[in-house]
């Protein structure tokens, strides 16, 4: 894979992604400006948005360390791999030994529940994960062409090699819209399992739920757990503030919302660049000639005359 494909892919999209989060906020600090006037309160609400905002940026830092997931290992792509592994576990964990017999052996069986219902999520979102990611698997190598042969070439124009990566992955509109649908998809699962998905999950387990947790991780023996709760009150009080905050907190129910409307406005201008670059190219037999004339030099030779 070209190195310098790849860099070039993660900045843009890191760019249109952070572009979207900063449309999105402008629109919500709007509405909440005509719904208050209480200065304070709005505020608050700015300052909220504002701390999103930079925290989105760590998104940068992981993107940094995602250049081997598209490395080849024994003919497959590392992602693909990955991806594998997680899907297997996910799949027998309903069947296993730990939500079969220890959790109900612990009084845990809504704990049991809920965790199954989350983990059907995680498959959906593995499932997503997969289409996408062999979608954009094959443009960014793709990509790497492109830009290899106008390397050969010396050529100077940025957006030639992402048409020719733009045509050679997706041939026609429909394959392109069949993406794009995918991607919104793998996005908007994505924000549910790892965003929204995780506090619904320890808001939804309730104050018993917990309280048999806490005796699991501390007892020596099975018939402790049917001793006093009064050991666990201090613990159960740190819970209940914890809790308290998760369900009323102004922060994680913005966030949600800027997750949620930012992928949507990101995929739009994905859409939106993607329809443009292609526009140049209306017809098939356009894009095929293109292709042609791009991979054998033909189109760099009379672009220097």
């Amino acid at each position: 894979m070209n190195e310098k494909a790849f860099t070039e892919v993660k900045r843009r999209e890191l760019r249109r992604f952070h572009g979207a989060v900063d449309s999105v906020v402008e629109g919500l600090l709007l509405k909440k400006y005509e719904e208050t006037r209480k200065a304070d309160e709005y505020r608050d609400y700015a300052r909220v948005c504002g701390l999103i905002k930079s925290n989105l940026h760590t998104l940068d830092l992981i993107a940094d360390k995602t250049g081997p997931l598209f490395e080849t290992t024994d003919e497959r792509s590392n992602w693909e791999i990955y991806l594998s592994g997680l899907r297997h576990i996910l799949r027998k964990t309903s069947d296993s030994y730990l939500f079969k017999f220890v959790l109900p052996m612990l009084g845990l069986d809504g704990v049991r529940e809920k965790l199954s219902a989350y983990t059907v999520k995680c498959l959906d979102q593995l499932h997503a994960s997969q289409k996408t990611m062999r979608e954009v698997d094959g443009y960014v190598r793709n990509l790497s062409k492109g830009c290899a042969i106008g390397q050969e070439y010396r050529a100077q124009d940025n957006e030639l090699p992402r048409l020719y990566a733009s045509i050679k992955t997706w041939s026609s509109k429909d394959d392109l819209d069949h993406f794009l649908t995918g991607l919104a998809e793998f996005l908007d699962v994505s924000v549910e399992v790892f965003v929204v998905g995780p506090v619904q999950l320890y808001l939804m387990l309730g104050r018993d739920a917990f309280m048999m947790i806490f005796k699991a991780l501390s007892v020596g023996k099975l018939s402790e757990l049917r001793e006093s709760d009064r050991h666990y009150e201090d613990t159960m009080r740190l819970h209940e503030f914890v809790n308290g905050l998760m369900a009323n907190s102004t922060t994680v129910q913005v966030m949600q919302e800027v997750m949620k409307e930012s992928v949507k406005e990101y995929t739009k201008r994905l859409r939106d660049e993607q329809e443009r670059l292609r526009a140049q190219l209306p017809t098939k037999e356009l894009k095929q000639r293109f292709a042609q004339r791009y991979e054998s030099g033909i189109l760099f030779r009379t672009r220097e005359e």
